[in-house]
C-alpha cells in the first residue's frame, strides 16, 4: 500500500494518473529532451502497453459499437489511462519527429511479436 503525506492511502488509479501527468510533462520539457531521447524506446513501449485493451473488450466492442461508446463515455479510470497514454505517444512523435515515430513503430511491432508468441505458446 502507498500512503500520501497526509497518511491517506493513495489508490492505484491515482498513482497511474500522476505517472501519466509526470511523463507527459517530462516529454514536453525541452530541458529533458536528451534524457527522453536516451529512453524513448522503452518510454514508448510502456505507454503503448497502457493503451491495450483485452480480448474480451475487443470481442464485445466488435459485436456492439454502442457498448464501446458507452464504455468510453463512462470516463472510467481505464479509459483515462488509455487516453493519457495515447496523448504521450502522440507527443513523442510531435516532439521528436522521425525518432519519436520510429520508437513508437518499433514498440508496436515488438508488442505484436510478443502477442503472437504468447498466442502460439
Amino acid at each position: 500500500d502507498v500512503y500520501g503525506y497526509d497518511g491517506d492511502k493513495i489508490s492505484l488509479d491515482c498513482l497511474a494518473a500522476y505517472l501519466m501527468d509526470c511523463v507527459r510533462e517530462v516529454v514536453a520539457c525541452s530541458e529533458a529532451s536528451n534524457m527522453v531521447l536516451e529512453q524513448i524506446r522503452p518510454l514508448s513501449y510502456t505507454q503503448i502497453r497502457f493503451m491495450q485493451v483485452t480480448n474480451e473488450q475487443m470481442h464485445t466492442w466488435s459485436q456492439d459499437v454502442n457498448a464501446y461508446l458507452a464504455h468510453e463515455d463512462e470516463g472510467s479510470f481505464e479509459t483515462s489511462v488509455r487516453i493519457s497514454a495515447a496523448d504521450v505517444v502522440a507527443l513523442l512523435g510531435q516532439t521528436f519527429g522521425t525518432q519519436g515515430w520510429r520508437a513508437v513503430l518499433s514498440s508496436v511491432m515488438q508488442l505484436l511479436d510478443e502477442s503472437l508468441r504468447l498466442r502460439q505458446a
